[in-house]
């Protein structure tokens, strides 16, 4: 396993550079556009953040974050694996990363800027948990979907038989990296708020 693992990673090198930077210009560009909010939008998002507090300290309905947690996570790797089986799913798949982790930037950027030490607790508490799992594995789905779809443009499509022992490995990869982001949701549903009202109590 470590030996398809090292040789995977040394082969699709130049693709994991590619999504690692995507991620970082999205992370980036999400901390830069917190920075440059109105008053009052940093007003009304603070006023959210509270009233997340306040859910969080006082009473959870965890079933109900874990659901909306697992609906994101497939939605997210249902696309990715859904466009890597396009010939122009490539700009799209970059564009994913970068939307996810625009969002991630942005919430880092706030919580760190605009709620002093609180914020800084909610990012190590119910930010950063589920995140240690779900940003490798966006980096992992990114690279497997973009594999794929230039497998596809290569034209080793024309192979019949290459082309469906590929397309069930992509998929049944995919597969277990969804397993993973549900496994990030549990951190999430469950970890990060218990966490979170204890390090806020």
């Amino acid at each position: 396993m470590r030996k398809r693992l090292k040789e995977h990673i040394q082969g699709q090198i130049w693709l994991y550079v590619i999504v690692i930077t995507v991620l970082g210009i999205g992370l980036g560009l999400g901390e830069t556009r917190a920075a440059e909010l109105t008053e009052g939008t940093k007003g009304f998002l603070s006023t959210i953040v509270d009233n997340f507090v306040a859910g969080k300290t006082s009473g959870i309905d965890q079933t109900s974050i874990l659901a909306s947690a697992l609906l994101s996570q497939v939605k997210t790797v249902g696309l990715m694996w859904f466009l890597g089986l396009t010939v122009v799913g490539i700009p799209l798949i970059l564009g994913v990363v970068l939307i996810r982790s625009f969002s991630l930037g942005f919430t880092l950027g706030f919580l760190l800027k605009e709620k002093g030490k609180e914020g800084t607790i909610l990012v190590i508490a119910s930010v950063l948990p589920q995140n240690l799992v779900y940003l490798p594995l966006l980096v992992v789905a990114a690279v497997v979907s973009l594999s794929f779809s230039l497998f596809i443009i290569k034209g080793q499509f024309n192979k019949g038989t290459e082309l469906w022992k590929g397309f069930f490995i992509y998929t049944f990869i995919m597969f277990l990296l969804l397993i993973g982001f549900g496994i990030g949701s549990l951190i999430e549903a469950y970890l990060a708020p218990s966490l979170t009202a204890w390090l806020l109590w």
